[in-house]
């Protein structure tokens, strides 16, 4: 989906001189994503490299969503007002799908980290030149930066992950108690066909 969205878009590289890590990024995670998919359907993944999975998910998403103050040739806090962020909550509700919360708060945990990480980076790189504002429209319409604005992404994602590791813990201890009642279930039952059944035999005396 990425490649197609990409290759449909017109190039966006206003400097020609600049490195194009857009590309090479999204062959990385081609290649990554075969490799991972490969391994899936010939063995079981262990933990530890699901673990990787998502590091490295969130981590070249993050270094695209970097990329884009070069692709258009902006100042550094141009890339925090991308879209592109939106992805993270894919990731995250991706992880879902295993119904193990643990996936869920690391995809969370390192989004959170990865965009804190970028957003420190813009403020102690230009440090000179940076537009700290409490303005909103000033925020929205020119480069400038809103402290506010961005720990409410962080919030959010924080929020989203919470929400949904508490909807698999839940549902998980749901399925849980609903096996362990089926089984008492068919448990106290058999006695109780036993002894039907014994009744019905006729006696043999």
């Amino acid at each position: 989906m990425f490649l197609t969205l990409y290759a449909a878009s017109p190039s966006a590289f206003t400097i020609s001189n600049n490195i194009r890590l857009v590309p090479y990024i999204l062959v990385t995670y081609f290649l990554f994503t075969t490799i991972r998919l490969y391994l899936m359907y010939r063995h079981v993944l262990p933990s530890w490299f699901i673990s990787l999975s998502v590091v490295a998910d969130i981590a070249l998403l993050m270094i695209t969503i970097w990329s884009f103050h070069q692709q258009y040739g902006q100042p550094l806090s141009f890339y925090l007002k991308a879209p592109t962020l939106l992805y993270i909550f894919i990731f995250i509700a991706l992880r879902a799908l295993r119904f193990e919360v643990r996936y869920i708060v690391l995809a969370g945990g390192v989004s959170a980290l990865g965009w804190a990480l970028i957003f420190l980076y813009v403020i102690f790189a230009e440090c000179g030149n940076l537009m700290i504002t409490r303005d909103y429209t000033q925020y929205l319409t020119t480069n400038s930066v809103l402290i506010a604005g961005e720990l409410d992404k962080l919030i959010s994602i924080v929020i989203v992950t919470g929400i949904l590791a508490l909807a698999i813990s839940r549902a998980r201890g749901l399925l849980e108690w609903s096996v362990v009642e089926g089984d008492r279930g068919r448990t106290l039952s058999r006695p109780l066909a036993r002894c039907e059944k014994a009744q019905l035999m006729p006696p043999m005396f």
